[in-house]
């Protein structure tokens, strides 16, 4: 059985409206239309990842994982600050398994101005429920902030293979990138 690790699901405007201070309008990408793209290449379960131009709106995506039902798993986005326990154990019933952390995009995550300043409360709540952090960052931001991804009480998942932009694997940052990588709850994708 295979499995798409990360996987966007866009759903039509007028469903699921993308918040205002997005820099672009992503077109819809439907769960069918994933479904029948991955099908010849007998893809059967999908990690949904809430795109950043939803914010902490997380419908699409546990809509997405309702449809999916034990072929789906999430990755939400929430402000750590106000994010009810309630809450998040009804994301935990409809599959989410990870929080994401984005520093990449202009629609940042709540509560999380920096990696440093932020990922605390972010693994506070992950190891409370068991999951994982997703981060998302350029790769300066995260060889600033190795040893902290390397000392993560949660497992954790570089996302964009690190938005490591010119980085050769042979080059300093490349290697300290993959450094990271020795450490056996530091995953990349």
């Amino acid at each position: 059985m295979r499995c798409d690790s990360h996987v966007h699901i866009v759903a039509p405007h007028e469903i699921h409206p993308q918040v205002q201070n997005r820099t672009y309008l992503a077109a819809p990408a439907p769960l069918d239309a994933l479904e029948r793209t991955a099908a010849p290449r007998a893809i059967e379960r999908f990690v949904i990842v809430q795109p950043s131009f939803y914010g902490t709106d997380n419908s699409a995506t546990l809509d997405a994982l309702s449809e999916l039902g034990d072929d789906g798993r999430g990755v939400a986005v929430i402000d750590p600050a106000t994010t009810a326990r309630k809450t998040l154990t009804e994301y935990r019933r409809r599959g989410i398994r990870g929080l994401r952390i984005n520093l990449y995009s202009p629609v940042k995550t709540p509560g999380v101005a920096s990696l440093e300043a932020g990922f605390a409360a972010i693994a506070d709540v992950a190891r409370s429920m068991n999951w994982h952090i997703q981060v998302i960052a350029p790769l300066p931001i995260l060889l600033r902030n190795a040893d902290l991804l390397a000392q993560s009480p949660v497992p954790v998942v570089i996302d964009h293979y690190g938005l490591y932009g010119g980085a050769q694997p042979g080059d300093a940052d490349g290697q300290r990138l993959l450094g990271l990588l020795g450490h056996p709850h530091v995953w990349v994708k």
